[in-house]
């Protein structure tokens, strides 16, 4: 563990644009001496609080003797097991600094019994914690569904050492103290926006970036692409995992109109134009997540009907259980409890045609002995 510090930790963001301002806030708050205890990024879905979260993590490692990571389970009604399932990942985690909980929040009493241990843990020692997708665990207007949790919280950003936490969450947690710097993460600003439609690959041939003699920068075919992209920033807004969805398909313009035409729905025409005129937008959480529904629906029917069914099955599972043995396992079953006709179709096609998509991630394959060819996939929570 102590030669792979970031072994439980998602892979580092491939791409990271923008977020400049909050970005710095965030590092001085987790710097030593700052007289913060943690960072709490806020904000909707598919804004780019993970991404955050990970960057921060993977620059500021090498600042703290240990680092761990949990991400809460994606469904509101699996509050209930999330800080067993915590308890369990620090842990494997944190084992070596001494670091057991699961035998101590099995009650309220044993939970604050442990809790000036844990303080004394964490002024002791300087541990970096990032705890992933709150909102599940949390009420809509900020309220831990499990009493148990406030405590916790406030003991692991209410002590004096030179540990931080990382907390990300669609909704703010109430009660917080001040020990916590409260960040919101929103769409990119235009400039940041088409930033990222440089680096993307599928906008980045549209755009025509890359100097080539096949094309004159001022031919029909370039002025098209181009104004196609134009398009895609103008409806996405800003928001990361639209501009994701929107250079997956940009591959086949045609379909990438589509989207385009399908999201355009979804939206105030005139709201949009703000973000070319003032250069960030006005959408808050709910109409984004208006053109994300919209869009996902859009993809969702363009592929094959078993690709479809792979997809539901996907966001029906746990975070944990997103992997190909899982899939193997019980593929096979679902489509034949379903009634499907003919024979059910390789798992692998299916989820490379998702993955294509970007509804779905691929991470590298697990380094088991056991099981080698274990991979892993992540369903951002917005798209499940």
């Amino acid at each position: 563990l102590a030669q792979q510090p970031m072994a439980h930790f998602p892979p580092e963001p491939e791409r990271f644009v923008g977020r400049a301002e909050a970005m710095a806030l965030a590092s001085a708050a987790l710097a030593a001496e700052s007289g913060r205890t943690g960072v709490l990024l806020h904000g909707m879905a598919g804004a780019g609080k993970t991404a955050c979260a990970l960057e921060l993590a993977y620059r500021h490692q090498g600042s703290f003797a240990a680092v761990a990571f949990w991400q809460a389970p994606e469904h509101d009604d699996e509050f209930g097991g999330a800080l067993a399932s915590l308890a369990k990942a620090m842990d494997i985690q944190l084992g070596d600094y001494g670091f057991a909980m699961s035998d101590k929040i099995t009650t309220s009493g044993a939970l604050q019994a442990f809790l000036p241990r844990l303080r004394r843990l964490l002024e002791e020692n300087g541990i970096l914690l990032v705890l992933d997708n709150l909102e599940t665990v949390l009420t809509s207007d900020g309220n831990w569904r499990d009493p148990r949790w406030e405590p916790l919280i406030t003991a692991l950003t209410g002590h004096r050492g030179e540990s931080r936490a990382i907390l990300t969450s669609r909704v703010r947690p109430t009660g917080l103290g001040g020990g916590v710097l409260a960040l919101t993460v929103h769409a990119l600003s235009l400039d940041e926006a088409a930033a990222l439609a440089r680096e993307l690959p599928g906008l980045r041939a549209l755009l025509h970036a890359d100097a080539s003699p096949l094309r004159a920068p001022d031919s029909a075919a370039v002025v098209v692409d181009r104004d196609l992209v134009r398009r895609v920033l103008h409806v996405v807004q800003g928001h990361p995992k639209l501009m994701e969805l929107a250079d997956a398909a940009a591959a086949d313009p045609a379909r990438l109109a589509a989207q385009l035409a399908a999201a355009e729905t979804a939206a105030d025409g005139h709201v949009l134009d703000v973000f070319f005129h003032e250069g960030t937008t006005v959408l808050d959480a709910a109409q984004f997540l208006g053109i994300l529904t919209a869009w996902t629906a859009t993809t969702l029917a363009a592929l094959p009907g078993a690709a479809q069914l792979m997809a539901q099955f996907l966001a029906c599972l746990e975070d944990t259980d997103r992997d190909s043995s899982i899939v193997d396992a019980n593929w096979v079953g679902l489509w034949q409890r379903l009634e499907r006709r003919g024979d059910p179709p390789r798992p692998a096609p299916l989820l490379a045609a998702l993955t294509a998509a970007a509804l779905l991630q691929r991470d590298l394959p697990h380094d088991d002995e056991d099981c080698p060819a274990l991979v892993s996939y992540r369903m951002h929570p917005g798209i499940s």
